[in-house]
């Protein structure tokens, strides 16, 4: 029980951080072209 509770532990933490790396990637790509954008993201 507790393997199947873990594997399913990690089937949603790599969902979680696949999601999260797709939004920001495109939230980055959106503002690329301004820069006072980034800089404020950055800080």
């Amino acid at each position: 029980m507790g393997l199947a509770l873990f594997s399913m532990a990690m089937f949603f933490a790599m969902i979680f951080a696949t999601i999260h790396a797709l939004r920001d990637e495109a939230r980055n790509r959106a503002i690329a072209p301004s820069p006072a954008v980034t800089r404020s993201k950055r800080k």
